[in-house]
């Protein structure tokens, strides 16, 4: 996220002692540490509000995740406040699936470290890409089911979700060969994106940079005679 820099240059203009000056810079340092973590709530927060469920929870499996929204969290860092990434790696590694949508490219940035400027190379690390997947057929070993795991025809029921097709009740049985119980179910529209990581560090440097700047006309504007 965007990180909010102030460097102090003492010319004398602060007035006072030169005890009270230090007192003032310890007082302002405090305020960004402060800051920081107003601002990670602030992020957090706004992070997790922008997480929507779209299909009901389904029983976990290989490569289903549930607690996306618990595994967001910002934290502090130099410079600012930063996604606690290899956290949400961990926790729910198809985050960026869900941040950005399907068929879907998008910049990262990591606080203190810019991206280099101009045109990104081709094999650049830090542009992220998810690919397309409209269009896709799903595994035979899949079928749609309502919650519980009662079989339904793709769109015929309402809150489906996939379910592997040997925990389903009244799924057809998928013949191999003639595919003609159980066609396979080809995905139609692409994910889209819900942005949370951006919306949420968007909202933790207005937090940071309203309150850095707060403490900065506290503290370190000159005083009156």
């Amino acid at each position: 996220m965007p990180t909010l820099t102030a460097t102090l240059v003492d010319r004398g203009s602060l007035g006072g002692r030169n005890g009270d000056f230090a007192s003032r810079i310890r007082n302002f340092e405090a305020a960004v540490r402060s800051a920081q973590q107003s601002a990670a709530l602030v992020a957090t927060k706004t992070s997790r509000s922008k997480v929507k469920r779209v299909r009901p929870l389904a029983p976990t499996r290989a490569g289903r995740y549930h607690g996306l929204r618990d595994a967001i969290r910002w934290a502090p860092v130099q410079g600012g406040v930063g996604l606690a990434k290899q956290e949400l790696d961990q926790k729910f590694p198809v985050w960026l699936v869900q941040e950005i949508g399907t068929g879907q490219r998008a910049t990262q940035r990591v606080a203190g470290r810019p991206n280099p400027s101009g045109r990104p190379a081709k094999n650049a690390t830090y542009i992220k890409t998810v690919k397309p997947q409209a269009g896709r057929p799903i595994s035979s070993a899949f079928v749609f089911a309502t919650k519980g795991g009662t079989y339904s025809p793709a769109g015929a029921a309402r809150g489906q979700q996939l379910y592997l097709r040997s925990q389903v009740k009244g799924a057809p049985v998928y013949n191999s060969q003639t595919r003609r119980t159980a066609p396979r179910i080809v995905i139609s529209k692409e994910i889209e994106g819900q942005h949370f990581v951006r919306d949420g560090g968007r909202a933790g440097s207005r937090e940071y940079r309203r309150t850095v700047l707060a403490a900065a006309r506290t503290q370190l504007r000159k005083k009156r005679r």
